[in-house]
């Protein structure tokens, strides 16, 4: 690749690189846009995980108080 270089001009040259820097600046856009649109799915399925995690304490306290409950014994 060097060799094909040295046959380019340097208006050519500089060509290049204004495009790549465009196309590397356009691709932090999209990785950005990417990022924080999956970032908002995830809010929005907060209250659904929330949720979740309430049934899961519930059925936790349900379980502790029956352990307890046979810990303590007949009464």
């Amino acid at each position: 690749m060097a060799a094909d270089l040295k046959n380019i001009s340097l208006d050519d040259l500089k060509k290049m690189i204004e495009e790549t820097e465009a196309l590397l600046i356009d691709l932090r856009h999209e990785m950005v846009r990417r990022i924080e649109a999956a970032e908002h799915q995830e809010i929005d399925r907060l209250e659904v995980h929330l949720q979740d995690t309430g049934h899961r304490l519930h059925h936790l306290r349900e379980f502790l108080t029956a352990v307890l409950a046979d810990l303590r014994g007949p009464k």
